[in-house]
């Protein structure tokens, strides 16, 4: 998947053939992980984990679960890496999540670290998957799937830029 800083569109170019591989049934789902996009509109930042023991925490210190579904813990066809990133601020903590790995050089470049690949998101829409979107006020980002929380969020000033990427559907227990 891949997303320009400056407009946050999918490069369509790039995903013609995912895109049309995610299409296909019967995609096996053997590696996917549990995953939870969680926010707190509060320090305005979003973050995704597969770590149930980090979501815990996080709860507890008050952010909210935004959206449950699974990641792919390896690169797969209609899939991309999204990336992890961070950085201290005079105001606290910034997180950006990345499907372009691209950009990862500028980010780091702006003085975030790359947490690394934390799974593989789908590139396209399909049955189940949960869509994430991205908004932006200034130069904060936020990443977004529940429509209540995304209605709080335009209600504070928060501008959609857009669908960032998908998260598939989550596995069974």
């Amino acid at each position: 998947m891949s997303i320009s800083p400056s407009g946050f569109r999918l490069r369509a170019c790039k995903f013609t053939l995912l895109l049309f591989a995610a299409s296909l049934p019967g995609i096996a789902f053997a590696n996917l992980m549990p995953a939870w996009l969680l926010v707190s509109l509060k320090s305005q930042e979003s973050i995704v984990t597969t770590d149930s023991s980090e979501r815990d925490k996080l709860v507890e210190a008050g952010w909210k679960i935004d959206g449950t579904g699974g990641l792919q813990s390896e690169g797969m066809t209609g899939a991309g890496p999204l990336h992890r990133l961070w950085r201290a601020t005079p105001n606290g903590t910034e997180r950006l999540l990345e499907t372009d790995a691209a950009q990862i050089p500028m980010w780091v470049e702006s003085g975030y670290t790359d947490e690394g690949v934390v799974g593989y998101v789908a590139a396209a829409p399909g049955d189940g998957r949960i869509t994430v979107y991205q908004y932006r006020k200034g130069d904060k980002r936020l990443w977004l799937a529940d429509a209540a929380t995304q209605a709080s969020a335009k209600d504070s000033g928060w501008r959609l830029q857009g669908v960032h990427f998908w998260l598939w559907p989550a596995p069974a227990k």
